[in-house]
């Protein structure tokens, strides 16, 4: 998979289509907008090029701590991902951030296997999780 790495100007970078949390606000990411105003952002966001700007495939938080911190220009990972490849980064990039909630979860998972025709024992495995602890996600819905 192709990478790039560059700094774009933050008004041109999109928050994701289908974005995993569904908590998001200014004030859920308030230690991270410290943490920014500091040292700045440690790891660049992950996006995908959609015409002139760039989609959020992982980083949401950091994007939005990054407005709300004032930044004008942020790192970035441009990849050609899309499609699964691209909720896969998501997904896995995720799993060892901030908790998300099992609701969340459970949309997520019922949007990849619905979307991407998958069962529970592939989503498992391509999540590499296992497929008790799918099953359960799904299950709240």
């Amino acid at each position: 998979m192709k990478q790039q790495y560059k700094v774009v100007p933050a008004d041109l970078i999109r928050d994701p289509v289908r974005p995993l949390r569904s908590e998001l606000t200014p004030e859920s990411v308030s230690e991270l907008v410290e943490s920014i105003k500091q040292v700045g952002i440690i790891e660049p966001l992950v996006v995908t090029q959609t015409g002139k700007t760039f989609e959020v495939i992982a980083g949401h938080r950091r994007l939005l701590a990054a407005e709300v911190a004032g930044l004008t220009a942020i790192p970035v990972v441009i990849t050609e991902a899309k499609g699964m490849e691209a909720e896969m980064l998501k997904v896995h990039e995720n799993l060892a951030r901030e908790q998300i909630n099992a609701v969340d979860w459970g949309f997520h998972l019922d949007y990849l296997k619905k979307t991407y025709g998958l069962n529970i024992v592939k989503l498992a495995e391509l999540l590499r999780m296992s497929p008790a602890w799918v099953s359960e996600h799904l299950g709240i819905l």
